[in-house]
Parts: structure tokens; sequence; C-alpha cells
């Protein structure tokens, strides 16, 4: 039975601010994916040292200021005790606190839809791009992947990370591999309280095993 997140005392002062976007980091390319209550999401190609990627860039625009406070602060506490380097969550290359009208257009160029303006000033964080994973479905979910995302989830927790939105929709997952990762942190808080962490763990397992795993069964 899982008993709750195992901490140690921590206090914010002693977790490490994320860097900012180095500033020889070149991106291009910029391809709008989607726009969520929380940010605008585009798929960019960085180059980084001659060597290019692809990675996602979360644009937060000025009235969703709070929201990019969430996914930053959580993945201060992400990255203080390891996280993304055990492939839980994706990796972080920066964050650009601050956007004006001229640093978006050369961030964004053309691709930024009209129905889809952004208020500034902006802010942004670009992160990891999770190749070859699909969204959590009846489809792809089995009882090893589902464990795998709790054991996520539990990880998170040990972080004082709470999600808050552990929903199928911010689950990734590789089908052939059986592995999941954790996406979108932009409702996270930081949290101290172990019954919190429990009430989002079971609350996980409920939908994992009762709405994607069972369901699998049905899917032909």
């Amino acid at each position: 039975m899982y008993e709750g997140p195992q901490w140690s005392d921590i206090s914010v002062s002693e977790v490490s601010q994320l860097p900012k976007l180095a500033k020889h980091i070149i991106t291009s390319n910029p391809r709008f994916l989607t726009r969520s209550h929380h940010s605008h999401v585009y798929l960019i190609d960085i180059t980084d040292h001659g060597t290019t990627s692809k990675a996602i860039l979360k644009v937060f625009p000025k009235q969703l200021k709070e929201r990019y406070n969430k996914e930053v602060d959580a993945y201060r506490f992400l990255y203080h005790y390891n996280v993304p380097d055990q492939g839980i969550v994706p990796k972080i290359f920066g964050v650009i606190p601050t956007l004006n009208k001229k640093a978006i257009g050369k961030l964004l160029g053309e691709s930024m839809p009209e129905d889809a303006p952004i208020a500034l000033p902006a802010a942004a964080v670009v992160m990891e791009y999770i190749q070859g994973a699909q969204p959590a479905s009846p489809k792809n979910m089995t009882l090893v992947t589902a464990k795998r995302a709790l054991d996520g989830l539990r990880t998170i927790h040990e972080a004082h990370v709470l999600h808050e939105d552990a929903e199928a929709r911010n689950l990734l997952v590789f089908p052939e591999a059986e592995r999941a990762v954790w996406i979108d942190f932009s409702s996270a808080t930081i949290n101290r309280d172990v019954s919190m962490a429990l009430d989002e763990h079971d609350l996980l397992k409920e939908l994992l095993y009762r709405r994607l795993v069972f369901a699998s069964y049905n899917v032909g």
C-alpha cells in the first residue's frame, strides 16, 4: 500500500532557479501546435553548438503569468530532486521570463495564428520534445504502463510537487517500452501535506485502471 511520499526538510531558498535560455542557443522554424487554457504551445528547432533538435515552446500570455510561475516553481523542485533525469517528466532547456513585442516577433515570426494572439509581456518555457510518445488512451494503456505512471507520480510527489491535473491528457506513453511521461505542470503546487499527495495518487489510480486499463480490453 502506498503510504505517501517520504520527504526531507527543504526550504524554498535551497531550491535553485531554473536557468534562462542560453543566448548561444538559436531558435528557428516555429510551428503552432495548440492553445490551452494556460498557454500557447509551439514546436520549434533549437540549435546548440551546431546541433539542431526539436523542442517544445510554451508561451504564457500576460494574463496567465501565474501559470508560468506554477510551472517554473514545480520544475525548480523537480530538478532539485533529479526527477527530469529519471525520464518521468520532460527536461527544461531554459526559461524566458519576459517577452516583449520585439522578442516574441523574433521568436515566433509569422507562425502566430490570427485567432491566437498573445498579450504582452509574455513569458515562456523551452523544454524537451518527447519524440515518439502517444497520448494515454485505452488503446495503449497496459497494467505495466499504468503502474509506471503511478510510480512516476509518486516520485513527483516526493519532490514536494502536486501535479493538480493528473489526468490522461497530461500523460504520454511509449507503447512498446511501456514507459510513461508526465507533462504540463502549469497547475502544479508545492506541497507539504501527505494527505493531499495520497488523494491525488488514489484519484489517478482510479482513472488509470477503471477508465484506461480495463477499457483497453474492449478495444479492438
